[in-house]
């Protein structure tokens, strides 16, 4: 008689004393079948804890309420696959046990760019693997968490490769390629085997986008450029011939993150007269008059459904903005970034100076001089903390001596002090206006 495990759902043949999918002990718990269920529940070979990657607890319920058990499901999916480009020379000058480490190490620095972004693993290809971002947990910016993953995948790759050539003497440089679509994602297998995955030509597609980009660099489709274009810079590159595709395609190889990112929830080229949100907008045109004639500061929560058209009232009012004698910082809360102390003031400091994009030391001359002009005298000591913040070097060596001796609390209020003393020294020389959207996913110390 055949055994249920209890833990993964895994049919175990007669006999079996531990389970043959997950090893835990088949005993009184495990369901005895005599036939095979029509649905059983895939093996979590899948799920992130099997591959050594620690998640939340609460995301985890998340990835298995999402529907990791359904089957036959059409989902709109962002797909990643990546190659590595000098492995088969490297299986030439290399013994099978470094290079095992090698992959070992390459898939781990993968791995963890996939789930600090939500997506998930649907197959690891021997020096490569495919990730899927949408399915079975979707969010509304599946391509843009892609591309960050991508890009964070290759700052990571390089390091490691260069570590590798000096270890090994061998190059290994990754290939990445993007694609969105439709695909049917569900367990595909048979009762005695079954996992999750996505099945479709946008698969297809990305596979084949990834096998055209040049090592070291990420390709994307014209479907991920046209969802991510405001917020990364996008390198033509046309007619493409893939394998099994007649027509040639256009990609589109990233280069980086815009100096300036523009909105994501909108539609290029059209713009439509907001209607119906005539009071709300009055209500924050007159924080603005009060802010400027009675120097009457305000906080202003606007909250709603998803869609209710919040972005576009905020948009609206920032038009208005242009014209009035007043400065506008703004910042963002990610979900993705919830793990990140102050990710709010982070983003609103880095748009304030223009970092994106930027060396290190452009970015901090930057800081300084803003700090300098804002606080004059009182600059060396805010100075530290914001630099601190923002992992730039410190322009005075003796500041690192200051940051040491700290304790974490001590640290998180000078950091607080140092951000507040710059804000509202701002707000003396001019009206300040400070606009943080999806405040929702902000994580705990920046609220």
């Amino acid at each position: 008689m055949t055994t249920l495990c209890s833990q993964c759902g895994f049919i175990n043949p007669p006999g079996m004393r531990y389970c043959g999918n997950c090893g835990t002990r088949l005993d009184g718990q495990n369901m005895p079948v005599t036939t095979a269920p029509s649905s059983p529940k895939p093996p979590v070979a899948n799920i992130p804890e099997q591959l050594g990657i620690v998640m939340g607890a609460n995301l985890m319920e998340r990835f298995r309420q999402a529907g990791y058990e359904a089957t036959g499901q059409r989902r709109n999916v962002t797909v990643l696959f990546t190659d590595l480009s000098g492995y088969t020379e490297a299986t030439r000058q290399l013994d099978n046990e470094v290079l095992y480490e090698l992959i070992q190490d390459h898939i781990q620095l993968l791995v963890k760019q996939v789930y600090k972004y939500e997506g998930i693993v649907d197959k690891l290809t021997g020096d490569g693997l495919m990730a899927l971002f949408g399915a079975p947990i979707s969010y509304e910016n599946n391509a843009e968490r892609a591309v960050r993953a991508a890009l964070d995948m290759q700052a990571e790759i390089d390091q490691w490769s260069r570590q590798v050539k000096q270890e090994q003497g061998v190059e290994l440089k990754m290939r990445v390629g993007l694609h969105s679509g439709s695909v049917i994602v569900g367990g595909i297998g048979t009762n005695l085997m079954m996992n999750y995955t996505a099945i479709g030509d946008t698969v297809n597609l990305a596979h084949r986008i990834e096998e055209s980009a040049n090592p070291g660099t990420i390709l994307v489709s014209e479907a991920v450029f046209r969802q991510t274009n405001n917020i990364f810079e996008f390198e033509l590159v046309p007619g493409l011939h893939l394998k099994g595709i007649d027509q040639t395609i256009n990609a589109y190889q990233v280069k980086g993150f815009c100096t300036k990112p523009g909105k994501t929830r909108s539609v290029d080229g059209f713009r439509a007269p907001m209607i119906g949100r005539e009071n709300e907008l009055n209500i924050l045109k007159k924080a603005v008059a009060d802010l400027i004639k009675n120097k009457k500061g305000q906080f202003i929560l606007i909250t709603g459904e998803a869609g209710i058209g919040k972005s576009r009232l905020i948009s609206e009012w920032i038009t208005i903005l242009k014209k009035a004698p007043v400065n506008v910082l703004t910042g963002s809360s990610l979900t993705y970034r919830r793990s990140v102390s102050y990710w709010v003031f982070l983003e609103l400091i880095r748009n304030w100076i223009g970092m994106h994009n930027q060396t290190d030391e452009k970015a901090g001359q930057k800081l300084s001089t803003l700090v300098n002009e804002r606080l004059g005298g009182r600059a060396s000591d805010i100075l530290p903390y914001l630099e601190h913040l923002l992992s730039l070097p410190f322009t005075n060596p003796a500041f690192t001596e200051r940051i040491h001796h700290l304790d974490a609390g001590q640290l998180r209020q000078q950091i607080f002090l140092a951000v507040r003393d710059l804000l509202i020294a701002e707000a003396r020389l001019q009206p300040l206006i400070i606009i943080i959207e999806d405040l929702h996913w902000a994580d705990e110390a920046s609220l």
